[in-house]
């Protein structure tokens, strides 16, 4: 069997992608889904199967680093992992970890 799938493709106001993701003939996600950031960097990554997501997800930093993984079943969260670790995050007024270990 075989499934019709057609391309949809949204922007931001500035031109750059903002999603790409494929739906079927009943106009459901299915097959892989991205969508980004407004500079353009990957934002998220995922699988669908008929309007569910399905399989592995990973989301993104602003900065290109894994946020997040998570593994689903047909819309079924299986399991999550939050990665914590990001050098290139600073949050205002706080000092990087390498900034820290110089002093």
């Amino acid at each position: 069997m075989t499934t019709r799938k057609n391309v949809i493709r949204k922007y931001y106001r500035n031109g750059n992608t903002k999603e790409i993701y494929s739906i079927d003939k009943n106009k459901k996600r299915h097959g892989s889904y991205k969508s980004f950031y407004r500079n353009e960097k990957l934002k998220e990554v995922s699988n669908w199967k008929y309007g569910k997501r399905h399989g592995c997800s990973q989301t993104f930093y602003v900065d290109g680093s894994k946020k997040k993984l998570s593994n689903w079943s047909n819309g079924i969260l299986i399991a999550s992992w939050t990665l914590v670790y990001r050098p290139h995050f600073k949050t205002p007024g706080r000092r990087t970890a390498q900034e820290a270990m110089k002093s």
